[in-house]
C-alpha cells in the first residue's frame, strides 16, 4: 500500500503544478469581466446588466458564473405538472434528457395550462443549486418575469444568408 502510495504522489503533485487544482478552475474576477461585456456601458460608468443574454449551454456547463442573475435564454419550453421546463432542443424534451434542460418557475399569471410545447424566449433569475422536481434538472430559472414564443423575427440572422450577401 505505502509503495502505491509513493508511486502517485509524484503524479498527483503535477497535476496540482500542471493547473489542475480548484484555483485554476475557478476565476471569478475574470468571469465576472466577460460577463459584463455583453452589457450596455454607461456614459463613463462601468458596464451594468439588467439581465445577461445567455445560452442553455452556458448555464449547464458553468452554472457558477450566473448563478443569482438576471438570464435570458432561449430553448423549447415546455409546461406541464411537475414538468415546466426549458430544454437545448425538442427531442431532449421527448426524450426524458432532464439534465439537458432547466426547470422554470414561473408565476401562475404566466402559465398556460394544457399551453402547447415549443421554442420560447425565458427571462428569470437563474438557481444553479435549484435542480426543480426530484432534483431531476441541471439548475432553475425562477422569479420568471417573460415567456413568449420565438420566431423567425426574433431570431439572429442565419450564418448562411451572412455569407451569401458577403458578410
Amino acid at each position: 500500500m505505502l509503495a502505491a502510495l509513493a508511486l502517485l504522489a509524484p503524479a498527483l503533485a503535477s497535476c496540482s503544478r500542471a493547473g489542475g487544482g480548484s484555483e485554476a478552475r475557478a476565476n471569478p474576477p475574470a468571469d465576472s469581466a466577460r460577463l459584463d461585456e455583453r452589457c450596455p456601458r454607461g456614459d463613463a460608468g462601468p458596464p451594468r446588466c439588467s439581465v445577461y443574454p445567455a445560452s442553455l449551454v452556458e448555464l449547464i456547463a458553468r452554472p457558477e458564473r450566473f448563478d443569482g442573475k438576471r438570464v435570458q435564454v432561449t430553448g423549447f419550453v415546455r409546461i406541464e405538472f411537475e414538468g415546466n421546463a426549458i430544454y437545448l432542443s425538442r427531442e431532449d424534451w421527448e426524450h426524458g434528457l432532464y439534465r439537458n434542460g432547466l426547470w422554470i418557475n414561473p408565476p401562475d399569471s404566466l402559465r398556460i395550462r394544457g399551453a402547447p410545447a415549443g421554442y420560447m424566449i425565458v427571462e428569470g433569475t437563474f438557481r444553479a443549486a435549484n435542480r426543480g422536481h426530484m432534483g431531476l434538472w441541471s439548475g432553475a430559472i425562477v422569479q420568471v418575469m417573460r415567456i413568449d414564443p420565438w420566431n423567425a423575427t426574433s431570431a439572429p440572422p442565419k450564418i448562411e444568408n451572412a455569407r451569401a450577401n458577403g458578410g
